[in-house]
């Protein structure tokens, strides 16, 4: 039976429209801090949506890199250093989009030192016991040369791994020295006396260098082109979203990081950049070469996606 010009015309349109809003539907691995914020502005302001992403946001701890090898998600948020290593040891991870990166005028880590650690200034250092959250992660990584460009051997000091929740309770008890960490904890140490900041150390080390960013698996990314594109779409305009619209944004981090909106509106947001350039890796490639945590010099611009 023939199909009239008008139904025929309502079909096709029917199937544009379906088309349209088709939609791939993604797991996202974020960790709740704030340097994911890129990220929560894209889902609440339908960034992914409009750029053809279902994107279900999942927090993760340490174990981003495992998670997309396995599959459990698609993209995720990856520590550089655990990137970088992972690289090394041959796991075919691309970077798609930015997050994190060190600042001359953030002031979002610091080293605090209890008040009753004797620690006025980092030469009093030696002998004492200081907390990172993880040995070998990102900060102990970068403190550990900022110490060695001040002329303090990271060796004569103790080390121990504090998770990252248990910051504050950990500096109450006096059960450590000093501590490296980030907001919102280094402010709660501060406001409730237990320790006062030595340096917000992040703020000498070389502009730019990414310190999280978001990763996927090279073949998921050779397979599914459209959605790195609209990924990374989506991630700039959440970007352009937290400069034009601060407020809001700590609304977001409040609400995806679990952190009272108070707190949060008392720290400074981190920088966050979606795009950067691969040789923005090469400092942090030598750092960990220096510290022997990486055996090869890596070329950042094979698995940064531009």
């Amino acid at each position: 039976m023939p199909v009239s010009r008008g139904v025929a015309l309502a079909f096709a349109c029917a199937v544009t429209i379906s088309g349209a809003n088709a939609q791939t539907a993604i797991t996202l691995g974020h960790a709740p801090i704030a340097e994911a914020q890129n990220a929560y502005a894209a889902v609440e302001q339908g960034y992914f949506a409009n750029n053809g992403i279902s994107a279900k946001l999942l927090r993760m701890g340490p174990n981003s890199v495992e998670a997309l090898v396995s599959g459990s998600v698609q993209i995720s948020m990856v520590p550089s250093t655990s990137l970088l290593q992972a690289v090394e040891n041959g796991i075919d991870l691309v970077v798609v989009a930015g997050c994190g990166v060190i600042s001359p005028t953030i002031r979002s880590v610091a080293l605090t030192a209890h008040v009753k650690s004797g620690i006025a200034s980092i030469a009093d250092l030696k002998g004492k016991k200081v907390g990172v959250p993880s040995i070998g992660a990102f900060l102990d990584v970068i403190f550990r040369r900022w110490l060695m460009q001040n002329k303090i051997d990271p060796r004569g000091i103790q080390f121990v791994e504090i998770a990252i929740p248990n910051t504050v309770d950990v500096m109450r008890a006096g059960q450590v020295d000093a501590i490296v960490a980030g907001q919102p904890f280094t402010s709660r140490i501060e406001e409730m006396g237990a320790g006062k900041v030595i340096s917000y150390f992040t703020t000498d080390l070389p502009a730019g260098t990414p310190y999280v960013v978001f990763a996927v698996m090279r073949d998921y990314a050779k397979k599914n082109p459209q959605v790195i594109e609209g990924f990374q779409k989506a991630m700039r305009a959440g970007a352009d979203f937290g400069r034009s619209e601060p407020a809001k944004m700590k609304e977001y981090v409040s609400k995806y990081t679990g952190q009272p909106l108070e707190i949060i509106n008392r720290v400074p947001a981190p920088e966050c950049k979606a795009d950067f350039e691969p040789s923005q890796y090469s400092w942090l490639i030598d750092v960990l070469m220096e510290q022997g945590r990486m055996q090869k010099k890596l070329d950042p611009a094979a698995f940064v996606i531009r």
